[in-house]
């Protein structure tokens, strides 16, 4: 499917790339899975890792491979970047089972992966352990065909940056002593609250 897509998927994928003004070369690649709560810590860790080689590259955009609600929060706490994002509902209107939508989707971002081309790869070491995604997400980004049928040497393919546990924690860190800021300021204002009305 990756190499002859579906007229359904060229028309959404057609669409993304219009609205997103998506062309070769000027989009970077974000995979992240969803960690709950400590999603800003680490889309702070990711851009930490790969925001300056991105502007050094030239790059104005990044394809953010997560769900709607980390899409939201990256657009919301780190406004300077250009996000670019294909929404998994909307290939919802199209007359497919759950399990091949699911597949129509993912030749969808594959497709999306391919236009950046070879500039930056941002996803962690966890995801590097446990899934061969990644892996295919930057062959395609290489340019599929070359990467595995052609000589490797002759290809130009994307900067790969693995996030590792240790450099999240920091922004872990920082997000735990916030929360935690949060929750003792609205005790003690419950506190205050509850002291007047005795009072």
């Amino acid at each position: 499917f990756m190499f002859r897509p579906r007229h359904s998927v060229r028309s959404i994928v057609g669409d993304v790339l219009a609205a997103a003004k998506l062309g070769s070369k000027n989009c970077a690649v974000m995979h992240m899975y969803d960690g709950g709560y400590i999603n800003k810590a680490k889309l702070s860790a990711y851009l930490h890792a790969g925001e300056s080689l991105i502007k050094r590259k030239g790059v104005s955009k990044i394809l953010l491979l997560a769900n709607k609600k980390i899409y939201d929060l990256a657009v919301r706490e780190f406004p300077r970047i250009e996000w670019i994002h294909l929404d998994r509902a909307l290939f919802d209107t199209l007359e497919f089972s759950s399990a091949q939508l699911d597949v129509l989707y993912q030749e969808a971002v594959l497709n999306l992966v391919k236009k950046c081309g070879p500039t930056v790869f941002i996803y962690s070491e966890a995801q590097a352990e446990l899934s061969l995604y990644p892996e295919l997400i930057h062959s395609m980004m290489c340019d599929f065909d070359s990467y595995f049928l052609g000589d490797r040497k002759s290809i130009e393919c994307p900067t790969r940056l693995v996030v590792k546990g240790t450099e999240l924690t920091p922004f872990l860190q920082k997000l735990t002593s916030k929360r935690y800021e949060q929750h003792f300021q609205h005790q003690a204002s419950l506190l205050q609250g509850i002291r007047e009305n005795v009072g």
